[in-house]
């Protein structure tokens, strides 16, 4: 997660098996419980993800990083700020009582 720290303060809750990464209470990417890291990918960054052949990481809307890439910070930081964008432009849920 020290890639991310120019982006914000970003939270790692465990979750799913793995963990959700989160920024603002925002889930922006997770973390399988194999350690694939996946971004959250919505009509705005997805042409990118998948040009960079990034698959799908199941059902929700999460595209694999792929291990070669993780080790690039700069491409990996363009790509989260995509992915914490993403996640910021989607509703809000409202707690169930």
């Amino acid at each position: 997660m020290a890639t991310l720290v120019p982006l914000g303060a970003a939270e790692a809750k465990a979750m799913f098996g793995g963990y959700g990464i989160f920024m603002a209470g925002r889930m922006f990417a997770k973390i399988s419980s194999t350690g694939v890291v996946a971004l959250k990918a919505d009509a705005e960054n997805l042409l990118a993800f998948e040009a960079a052949g990034m698959p799908r990481a199941g059902k929700m809307p999460y595209y694999e990083v792929k291990a070669a890439d993780l080790s690039d910070a700069k491409k990996l930081q363009v790509w989260a700020a995509t992915s914490i964008a993403a996640a910021s432009r989607q509703p809000t849920k409202k707690k169930k009582r």
